[in-house]
């Protein structure tokens, strides 16, 4: 014999009434760590501009804590490079032309008995101590990005270049199935503020 209508009916308010409450369960306060800044620095000379990057606001007790437990951080640096646009068409934004992103993952590895940074490129770096470490991880200095691989060079263009750059810091790297936890653990991702510079290309 079927159940009566009545309790289908209860059975979806339940549950409707479930699902209201997920919202309220999800804004739980959790305990949030100050994001980090950055500061750039843009410098043009002939065949190239260079970009450096350092960054500050990072908990060190909660990078090196991690990484003794095993665990894995990761810092991505991105920097984009835009043709800043004339009136009415800035409205727009400026025109992008090339993004750079330089990404480090730190670990500590027992075997070689050193901190090691690896690189997006293949590159590996190795730290016998946490200041070494700290300095590499958290600076990216004199980052070259020549001028003919954002089509510069055509008297036709205009020479004024705008640089954005933003770090973003993961003090724990997940594996994709458990990256939702990031979002409430309190070593959760950072990222920093938007900055803009702008540069003359040589002529």
């Amino acid at each position: 014999m079927r159940s009566p209508r009545c309790s289908r009916t209860v059975s979806r308010k339940s549950l409707r009434n479930s699902v209201l409450l997920i919202p309220f369960i999800l804004v739980v306060p959790v305990a949030v760590p100050a994001q980090i800044e950055h500061e750039t620095q843009v410098i043009a000379l002939r065949d190239y501009f260079e970009v450096s990057i350092s960054v500050n606001g990072a908990d060190p007790d909660l990078l090196f804590g991690n990484l003794a437990e095993g665990l894995t951080a990761r810092l991505e640096y991105a920097v984009r490079v835009s043709h800043p646009r004339n009136p009415p068409l800035s409205l727009f934004g400026s025109r992008l032309l090339s993004e750079y992103r330089v990404i480090y993952h730190a670990r500590w590895d027992p075997f070689r008995d050193r901190y090691t940074i690896s690189t997006q490129d293949g590159g590996l770096f190795t730290f016998r101590d946490e200041a070494a470490l700290w300095r590499f991880f958290f600076t990216l200095p004199h980052y070259r990005i020549p001028w003919q691989g954002i089509g510069a060079g055509d008297p036709a263009t205009p020479s004024r270049y705008q640089v954005d750059t933003q770090v973003v810091y993961e003090p724990v790297v997940f594996v994709p199935g458990l990256s939702i936890l990031s979002v409430f653990l309190p070593h959760a991702r950072q990222s920093s503020l938007w900055e803009r510079s702008y540069l003359e290309e040589p002529r």
